[in-house]
């Protein structure tokens, strides 16, 4: 056998590891949904919401989420606005989407970016613990956070019978490995509870990820303004 055929074999059989290590490590074989919706009820844990009036504020948040991408939609103030994230899971990046009346406006991050326009976690602390819990007919761990900067705990609960590939890499659970179903996030000033209330095995189709042609492109920092101006 010659130098060059050894050679060749040998990436051949190199690649292969690759590739079955790869598969190996894709697999999750806890994961009984690739797809489907799931609905999120929203109760806000403020004491103090200004002149605004909670019975305008976003009451539910619904992902839509297949293999490739995902996106959640919360809609408030009557639905004068829509506020959509949509993850791409194999880029590792987040577009989020702004509708305001007849506005749209659109802001692409940057890979392993976090969404807008929730507040950061910084320095997020993850005690895992053994219990368990069925949310929405999907079976869930819990886990507790400490955020140190404000010295604030809480539970969450995740899943891992839904197969996502990083499915939190763009939002502040990112060391978390499952999709969220119990969980907190604050936008601008408001800190809201989510709960998975619902979900469903359907297909996700892609007019659920459109974006209008006519949105206007803007930085994180204008997305964040306008969405500030909203809730003011």
């Amino acid at each position: 056998m010659t130098l060059r055929k050894i050679r060749m074999k040998l990436i051949t059989l190199t690649l292969l590891i690759i590739l079955f290590t790869y598969s190996c490590v894709e697999e999750n074989p806890e994961a009984k949904y690739h797809k489907g919706k799931i609905e999120y009820q929203i109760t806000y844990l403020n004491k103090d919401f200004g002149d605004l009036s909670p019975a305008f504020l976003p009451q539910k948040m619904v992902l839509y989420f297949n293999k490739d991408y995902s996106v959640n939609i919360i809609e408030g103030f009557m639905g004068f606005f829509s506020l959509n994230n949509i993850t791409y899971f194999n880029s590792s990046k987040c577009t989020t989407y702004l509708k305001v009346l007849d506005k749209n406006y659109v802001f692409k991050g940057k890979r392993n970016e976090q969404m807008c326009c929730f507040e950061d976690m910084n320095n997020m602390e993850i005690n895992q613990t053994n219990d368990t819990a069925v949310i929405a007919g999907i079976r869930c761990k819990k886990a507790i956070i400490k955020l140190p900067e404000t010295n604030e705990t809480f539970d969450i609960y995740y899943t891992d019978e839904i197969g996502l590939h990083d499915p939190n890499a763009t939002n502040p659970y990112g060391n978390i490995d499952g999709v969220l179903m119990d969980f907190h996030l604050q936008l601008s000033f408001l800190k809201m509870h989510f709960k998975a209330i619902n979900f469903s095995n359907q297909k996700t189709g892609e007019k659920d990820f459109s974006i209008p042609k006519d949105s206007r492109e803007i930085d994180r920092d204008a997305m964040s303004y306008v969405l500030q101006r909203l809730l003011d």
